[in-house]
């Protein structure tokens, strides 16, 4: 399950008189699964033991990175590709060019298999995980209501048709125009 935080900002950034704001979800990403934990729940069912399974990952990690290092890209099977990146400054002459001092930012690209972008966007699932708005952290929909005087009426639905978030974080409703699919919201990867 995803988990998100809602964030308030203002609804332009662009607008410097503007003091409109919204609501924008952002990724809450937990804590990296250590090696040893994937690597046991990976072995089930192998012939590789846990440890066996745990070296052969860190084997790969350190292959990966001498083989992104000269220039390959890198294939994980089944999940996507490795590969380096860089922003550039232009040179008038490739005379002029020196890459020591014009080549910048350098990073690692990961591209997702088609299969396992399709995967996430139509199987994922989303859950609040707190909302920060007006300078403070509320842990759930139900504590931000509760500080806000916002009382929940026992009856009815959303007049919308659209998602709605429960106190408890839960995605429920749908069939508006925010009811899912490919929306480019900020916050968003696309």
């Amino acid at each position: 399950m995803g988990k998100y935080k809602l964030i308030e900002r203002k609804a332009n950034p662009l607008d410097k008189t503007s003091t409109a704001k919204k609501f924008y979800a952002c990724p809450k990403t937990e804590k990296a699964l250590p090696t040893r934990t994937f690597a046991k729940n990976a072995s089930v069912g192998m012939a590789l033991t846990p440890s066996e399974m745990e070296a052969a990952l860190e084997q790969f990690g350190t292959k990966a990175l001498e083989y992104l290092l000269i220039g390959h890209s890198v294939e994980i099977p089944g999940i996507g590709t490795l590969r380096i990146t860089f922003k550039s400054e232009g040179a008038n002459t490739p005379m002029e060019f020196n890459a020591s001092s014009m080549i910048k930012s350098p990073r690692i690209l990961f591209t997702a298999k088609p299969e396992v972008r399709e995967a996430i966007r139509t199987s994922i699932s989303y859950e609040l995980a707190g909302i920060k708005a007006d300078g403070r952290e509320y842990k759930d929909m139900k504590e931000y209501k509760e500080a806000k005087g916002i009382t929940t009426p026992s009856s009815g639905g959303s007049a919308g048709g659209g998602q709605q978030t429960t106190d408890n974080g839960q995605q429920t409703g749908g069939g508006g125009d925010n009811g899912g699919g490919d929306n480019n919201t900020p916050g968003g990867d696309e």
